[in-house]
């Protein structure tokens, strides 16, 4: 060893020190050097202050023994070796000090060069060889528990055996982690089975897409690898694994999608409004020529009002299609939250009192942020008049609440109106979707676009029967 083994002997003996240090001057290997505390006390102040690389501690301290000083030492959570030494052997006290967690036991009239030596060295060695392995795995444990993604190990039957701080935020903090099997996380067993079938056969499964299922039953999509762990005999002990969330990835992706074909759409809305607009300006010319040639002629006058207003309806809607597929342009300057609902309120106080929907507004005042007030108080009084007009129920009740939740403003608008079936819910916002037989689908899909361009998140739950609640987040 190149460097020098520091070893301390806590021994009220004199001539117990004199005599360790004499053998201690015939060691043939290494360097070495002797410190004494002659009591506990002064024993106790050493161990805590972690200079030493070994221990000698005799067995009886006056008023107290060398495990006492054991236990101190214990609580200081010090690795290095800890050897008892005695006059004559006790089987007793060498059980206990090996269950308090000593390194060995020795009795004094046994000792020699040769043996105090070897018992020195190789304690010293196996701890700090010890130290190398806690610290690896205190290093590989970190790494564990501060992944960003979610890590988990399983038995050799693919029952959990331990999980990471990740693997709990993804999936919720399961009780009895043990008890549950790595099928549970599966969205579907089809492809379950697919990754059990990679994995028994090739001993891994790398980068497999699949749906897993979420804390309150949604869907995570995920990205799934694992990998066997064997013995030193090659045997399947069990399986580790790591589990990256691409569910905002894979949201992302729709929303490009839907971005995409939402401006084909729209120059493709363009394209046909320009073929429309010009027959349909010649035939409102035509329309204006007969009715001036025909002046007087009432059944004339009575059938080119009909075409001209269907006309007019026409060109109202291309108009309409126009508007609503344009980007939305938002013009931010500072406003208040809390007075955009209010004015969205006050402009739909009439529907409310038309169709007889009791209103209830619990709204905190919030300070000034940067918005585009005219167009959020468009989207809210869409979601405002949807609502009412989803309400056929005698006592319709409406609830609208703007609440702080950590570092973001909440506002929720709750009917109990039929509400939404799932299937209609995925397609909601979509550009041209809609469950009304009057109407182009473009209010939600504007109201979106609304919140979004504000870096908030809408979403929405419904029950059938029950009613519907918009939760429109919106960073402070």
């Amino acid at each position: 060893m190149s460097n020098s083994i520091k070893v301390l002997l806590i021994d009220d003996d004199e001539d117990d020190y004199i005599i360790v240090k004499d053998l201690m001057s015939e060691f043939k290997h290494g360097s070495y050097d002797l410190d004494w505390a002659g009591n506990y006390e002064s024993g106790a102040v050493l161990i805590q202050e972690f200079k030493h690389d070994i221990y000698l501690v005799d067995y009886r301290l006056g008023g107290h023994s060398g495990l006492d000083l054991l236990r101190l030492y214990k609580e200081t959570e010090n690795y290095n070796p800890f050897i008892i030494l005695t006059g004559k052997g006790d089987i007793n006290i060498d059980l206990d000090a090996m269950t308090l967690g000593a390194s060995d036991y020795l009795v004094k009239s046994t000792l020699n060069p040769d043996i105090l030596e070897r018992v020195i060295r190789y304690s010293v060695e196996k701890s700090r060889t010890t130290r190398q392995l806690l610290d690896q795995e205190a290093k590989y444990r970190t790494l564990f528990q501060k992944s960003l993604d979610a890590i988990f190990i399983t038995s050799k039957d693919q029952y959990f055996e331990d999980v990471n701080d990740s693997f709990v935020d993804l999936f919720g903090d399961r009780d009895n982690i043990r008890e549950y099997h790595v099928k549970d996380l599966f969205f579907s067993i089809d492809e379950y089975k697919i990754f059990e079938e990679k994995l028994i056969k090739y001993g891994l499964v790398k980068d497999l897409k699949a749906r897993l299922k979420g804390p309150k039953g949604n869907i995570v999509y995920a990205v799934i690898s694992s990998v066997d762990i064997q013995n030193a005999d090659d045997e399947i002990e069990g399986y580790q694994g790591i589990i990256r969330d691409i569910t905002q990835i894979k949201n992302t992706e729709a929303e490009l999608s839907k971005a995409e074909n939402l401006a084909i759409l729209g120059r493709f809305v363009r394209t046909i409004a320009h073929e429309v607009r010009n027959p349909l300006t010649n035939i409102t010319l035509s329309l204006d020529q007969l009715l001036s040639e025909k002046d007087g002629d009432e059944d004339v006058k009575m059938y080119t009002g009909i075409a001209k207003r269907g006309a007019d309806r026409i060109e109202g809607l291309i108009n309409q299609m126009l508007n609503r597929t344009k980007p939305t342009e938002l013009n931010f300057a500072p406003g208040s939250l809390s007075e955009v609902v209010k004015s969205a309120l006050s402009i739909t106080n009439d529907r409310f009192s038309l169709r007889k929907v009791a209103l209830s507004a619990d709204l905190i005042d919030t300070p000034e942020m940067m918005l585009d007030f005219e167009k959020l108080q468009m989207a809210f009084v869409n979601i405002i008049i949807n609502a009412v007009e989803a309400m056929d129920k005698p006592d319709k009740t409406f609830e609208v609440k703007l609440y702080e939740q950590g570092k973001e403003w909440v506002v929720s608008f709750t009917d109990n109106g039929s509400g939404i079936d799932k299937d209609m819910l995925e397609n909601l916002f979509d550009a041209f979707y809609t469950g009304k037989t009057k109407g182009m689908g473009l209010g939600l899909n504007t109201v979106k676009q609304v919140i979004k361009g504000h870096n908030g998140l809408i979403k929405v739950e419904s029950e059938l029967g029950v009613g519907t609640t918009f939760h429109i987040y919106l960073t402070q």
